[in-house]
């Protein structure tokens, strides 16, 4: 009877059908046409809660792995009770005592969780047991008569009774849209009543879980926030979640690397990892077993592992002749192994793990992932042709490299589309695939709202049809940065993905912000839509200005001052004032952007300081619209940019000469041709070339394709810029560059900024282009960049550069002085040398340069001390090449002078 319970449950559940006959809920003056059950009627308690006899009320279950049966399904039953108390008692006044089944009084009773009561309904179908793939989660609603059920599956790890009751007060009018009690709108009756009904309800995904960081009361809110919303807290470490490097408990202690150094993988130089396995090796396979299967031996139902953070590999012959050879998912071309997918070489080495445990454990599972290096799906060689089918095998899928802004529907946007190809293959390959995303839409700069609705009511639907098991996903504990509507309608659909998303929305808006509704949702929806046709694409703050237009920031304006003025209570002008203080934060970030752009280093400071004050308010409105438990790359990171920029432009470290022009001359090199044909050349027509812009990327000015894939490759920037006269060194300074650059100044090479990752921020290029620059002329300076990346959401050169004045240049400042060079006073090839100044020679300053002319002089040393130590500089010397020392000098009465020996040099070779 039970199995054909579980099945008839199963498969009602599966195919998303959910019964309604019929539920009244009433309020204000107690009139029930028709009412078969009343609740509490007149402010005083009706009915009572009945729940099993024997429940432990003491139990604290904690971790569901370890939670025996008994314990997780008290915990569960008097947790749904006391809950269904509280509220009705919230809402009308009257609290409904709560009693046990052993002697239930006569009248109305509400059945919470299973009981003798409950198992005398025939043809209740409590669904309850659990099986491998976790498919049995679900709950009851039954009214009828003097009786109304509410019990669920309260095997570890569901909460079936807690969502029956939560769904019970839902259809009262209850509503959680954030956590705690500032979240809560539970409305006022006097009266309430159920008519008959049959609700049977089970999710659509049988992983529902985020994690955030949290503090204090904020981890116990949002774990009860989750199940409000029916989400699983938990649920994802029922067979393990694979976290990075938890493959190293499990692998020899480092001190093999000596004995067996064919057990860990082999790096590119001949040394190998302690940290990371040689994936076909069949020892280290065994040992990894062995590990595995004393933990079996103690009970554990499942594992998980992972290779550490990044993109680790093994180089050795076996692993590379496994490997289909494949790019990662974003890989560099430039370098394209170290970020070559090992998916098929990791596959192996768990799968094979997998067996041999399964042998003696045949219901043991492992659980790894599928992330950088490793989420391409894999190619399987023989060995791996049954991967799955034993269905003790589970994938996390994180895809950290695609767009976060667009649905997998978005014809539009190739990344999205790869990503769902990927998924769609996992899941054919196994059946327990669950998502790890990243809910907070930027990545790394978290500053401004992004509500992501669009995404998720596309997405949801189209990963329950393509098998997906579920989500653990990674988010902030800064709600401010998505919204509370994006918030709950993923919650929603991660339960039902046939939900009605336009009508929940409605009920949220005329819940949360009452006469303010209309123009709250018009501010939230025309946001939204901004993001869901954006031609942008990637995952981080530098496509942002292009989606906040100044169109899109007055209409949000408006709708945000009529908000403010149909607000009537205290709580919808709070509401309101939530979204102004976003609304101000967009404001803010976009005059920061023109700010930095404009190379106003000051005003960008200010607005910076504005966004955080802003935060703060948030943060005292709620904990959870703004709380950053640790320093990323966002407003402050940023702060510290300009902070630094600034000083570059004003004092200590430069000043300001010249801000080159936003505009530049610019011409894409598919073949190298520019290298040939000296594009360098100040005298070189570029009459024919395009013009772009230097504060945004390529793919923002229509260098993409339909699908929105950028260009990718060389390309050539011309520009020109007048410098006034100055004995100071002349720095060229470009904070920002994807991938690689090389520069020009009048013609001659100035240098190369190396290929720079573009996850690694800042991308700024620096340097000394004193000897190139013509003071007081216009001057032609040519950037060649190499840009290969097509998943940032920037390329080439996206931020305005400058020149500044740093420090004195030894040579331009003794020509200005009266004609005088600096004396070269030495050139050698060293790697320390000892500078003793001559007793009162008053204040000197000792250079390096790699050039006879001075050009990119160095300072070395720099003294007013009268005294005969050395001043010994180590590291700047570089052994083996041929290095000119410079010498200024000012004597007593501070002139500078050229005295013929002022300084006693020992290089040490």
């Amino acid at each position: 009877m039970r199995n054909r319970s579980r099945l008839y449950f199963k498969t009602r559940y599966r195919l998303s059908l959910v019964l309604v006959i019929v539920l009244l809920t009433s309020a204000g003056s107690g009139a029930f046409a028709g009412a078969e059950l009343t609740l509490v009627k007149d402010g005083l308690p009706a009915a009572h809660i009945v729940v099993a006899a024997g429940l432990d009320r003491e139990a604290k279950p904690g971790d569901p792995k370890q939670a025996t049966d008994a314990a997780w399904a008290s915990r569960n039953v008097w947790d749904a009770a006391t809950e269904l108390q509280h509220y009705v008692e919230k809402m009308s006044g009257a609290r409904l005592p709560i009693v046990t089944d052993e002697r239930p009084p006569r009248g109305a009773l509400v059945l919470v969780g299973r009981s003798r009561l409950t198992d005398e309904i025939p043809g209740l179908d409590i669904p309850t047991g659990r099986t491998k793939n976790l498919q049995d989660e679900g709950f009851v609603i039954w009214c009828k008569g003097e009786r109304l059920v509410l019990a669920g599956n309260d095997t570890p790890p569901y909460r079936g009774t807690r969502y029956a009751v939560c769904k019970m007060l839902n259809r009262l009018g209850v509503r959680w849209f954030m956590p705690g009690e500032f979240g809560e709108v539970v409305p006022t009756k006097n009266s309430i009543g159920v008519k008959e009904v049959v609700v049977r309800e089970g999710p659509s995904f049988a992983i529902r879980d985020y994690w955030a960081h949290g503090r204090g009361n904020m981890n116990a809110e949002r774990k009860e926030w989750k199940i409000h919303n029916k989400m699983n807290p938990g649920i994802a470490g029922w067979y393990g979640v694979p976290g990075d490097g938890s493959i190293v408990p499990l692998l020899p202690p480092k001190e093999e690397v000596e004995v067996h150094p064919e057990w860990f993988a082999l790096l590119r130089d001949g040394t190998r990892n302690p940290g990371m396995p040689c994936m076909t090796n069949p020892e280290v396979i065994q040992y990894v077993t062995e590990r595995i299967k004393e933990e079996a031996r103690q009970g554990a139902r499942g594992w998980a592992f992972s290779a550490a953070d990044g993109t680790p590999r093994c180089y050795c012959e076996n692993c590379r002749k496994m490997s289909p050879g494949f790019d990662g998912f974003g890989a560099n071309p430039r370098d394209p192994m170290p970020q070559a997918s090992i998916t098929t070489e990791w596959i192996y080495f768990a799968n094979s793990i997998l067996k041999e445990v399964n042998k003696e454990f045949p219901d043991f599972v492992i659980a790894t992932n599928g992330y950088a290096n490793r989420d391409i799906p894999p190619e399987l060689p023989p060995e791996l042709g049954d991967l799955g089918k034993s269905g003790n095998l589970v994938i996390m899928f994180a895809n950290i490299w695609a767009c976060t802004i667009h649905s997998y529907a978005d014809e539009h946007c190739w990344q999205m589309q790869h990503h769902g190809e990927m998924v769609r293959r996992w899941c054919k390959l196994c059946d327990k695939v669950w998502r790890y995303g990243y809910l907070y839409t930027m990545l790394i700069t978290k500053d401004t709202l992004t509500p992501m609705v669009h995404k998720d009511r596309v997405d949801m639907p189209l990963l329950k049809k393509w098998g997906l098991w579920g989500f653990f996903d990674s988010d902030v504990a800064a709600w401010c940065m998505t919204g509370i509507p994006t918030h709950i309608v993923r919650a929603r659909l991660e339960w039902d993905t046939e939900t009605d998303v336009d009508a929940f929305l409605d009920d949220f808006y005329g819940k949360w912000y009452g006469r303010a509704a209309k123009p709250a949702k018009a501010f939230f929806e025309a946001l939204d839509n901004a993001f869901a046709t954006s031609k942008e694409h990637g995952h981080e703050d530098v496509f942002l200005p292009q989606i906040y237009t100044e169109r899109l920031i007055r209409k949000l304006g408006r709708s945000i001052r009529k908000a403010e003025r149909l607000a009537e209570t205290e709580t919808e002008k709070l509401h309101v004032r939530m979204d102004r203080l976003m609304y101000d934060c967009i404001c803010h970030f976009m005059a920061f952007e023109k700010a930095k752009q404009d190379c106003d280093y000051a005003a960008a400071i200010e607005r910076a300081d504005r966004m955080l004050e802003i935060r703060k308010e948030l943060s005292q409105i709620n904990e959870f619209l703004y709380y950053q438990p640790y320093p990323v790359c966002d407003m402050v990171w940023k702060r510290r940019g300009m902070l630094s920029e600034l000083r570059k432009m004003s004092g200590p470290v430069g000043d300001l000469l010249a801000v080159l022009p936003e505009e530049a001359r610019f011409r894409t090199d598919p073949h190298d041709d520019g290298i040939f044909e000296r594009w360098m050349e100040p005298a070189f027509d570029d009459s024919d070339w395009r013009t772009m812009r230097t504060t945004a990327g390529w793919q923002s000015q229509g260098l993409r394709d339909k699908q929105g894939r950028p260009y990718r490759g060389l390309a050539w920037y011309r520009t020109s810029v007048e410098v006034p006269a100055t004995h100071r060194r002349v720095v060229l300074y470009a904070p920002a560059i994807v991938n690689e650059a090389w520069v020009w100044v009048n013609g001659s090479y100035a240098g190369h900024r190396p290929y720079r990752v573009e996850w690694f921020r800042p991308h700024q290029f620096e340097m000394d282009v004193s000897g190139m620059i013509k003071p007081g002329q216009k001057n032609q300076i040519t950037f060649r960049v190499l840009c290969n990346t097509r998943l940032f959401g920037v390329n080439g050169i996206y931020n305005r550069m400058f020149l500044y004045a740093g420090e004195d240049n030894p040579i331009a400042r003794m020509a200005e002085m009266g004609g005088a060079e600096a004396p070269v006073i030495e050139k050698a090839t060293a790697k320390e040398v000892d500078i003793r100044p001559v007793p009162d020679a008053g204040e000197y300053q000792v250079w390096m340069s790699p050039h006879e002319d001075g050009r990119g002089a160095k300072l070395l040393a720099r003294s007013s001390a009268r005294s005969t130590e050395p001043v010994r500089s180590i590291p700047e010397l570089p052994a083996g090449e041929v290095t000119y020392l410079f010498a200024s000098y000012n004597d007593a009465e501070g002139k500078i002078s050229k005295p013929s020996k002022p300084f006693a040099v020992d290089l040490r070779p």
